[in-house]
């Protein structure tokens, strides 16, 4: 008897294990677990065809479609408000960023209780989100700049 596949709407194939969870047929990992290869960014668990404009946005310009790494994701996730599914070593997801007076980039965690976490230097996050940004449509480069005007706070005067 051949095993039932189940199809995301993004296209992706999942066979049902043996405690109901589903598992891709393409790498293994949990459906849970498993962030979408069509691009759009979520996991497939949150993923049901009918993406917000928020959310349609934040899969066009997810920084691992373009080769970038997990940190950068979750800084730009943090940006622009949207989970994507990246975490740090306590299970949180980075909330909110802010540049301190000094120039180091301080991030909050759905993990901690209050205090920020250091990532890494102004210049090093700037001279990533530059790179990045390059790779976006000249709309897409617009609004995450407006967004990021209005959600980093830079300290530095």
């Amino acid at each position: 008897m051949a095993v039932k596949k189940m199809i995301e709407p993004c296209g992706n194939d999942f066979t049902p294990s043996a405690k109901n969870k589903q598992v891709c047929d393409n790498c293994g990992f949990i459906k849970r677990k498993h962030i979408c290869n069509c691009g759009c960014g979520l996991g497939l668990g949150i993923h049901d065809g009918a993406l917000t404009p928020a959310v349609a946005f934040a899969a066009r310009i997810h920084p691992r479609k373009f080769g970038f790494s997990p940190k950068l994701t979750a800084i730009v996730g943090a940006i622009i408000g949207h989970d994507y599914d990246v975490r740090d070593s306590r299970g949180g997801h980075i909330t909110s960023i802010s540049i301190s007076s000094d120039g180091f980039v301080m991030a909050t965690s759905t993990a901690s209780s209050g205090g920020g976490a250091l990532l890494c230097c102004a210049d090093e996050m700037s001279d990533s989100l530059t790179e990045w940004v390059t790779e976006l449509t000249h709309d897409d480069r617009i609004e995450f700049v407006r967004i990021y005007r209005e959600c980093v706070k830079d300290w530095r005067g």
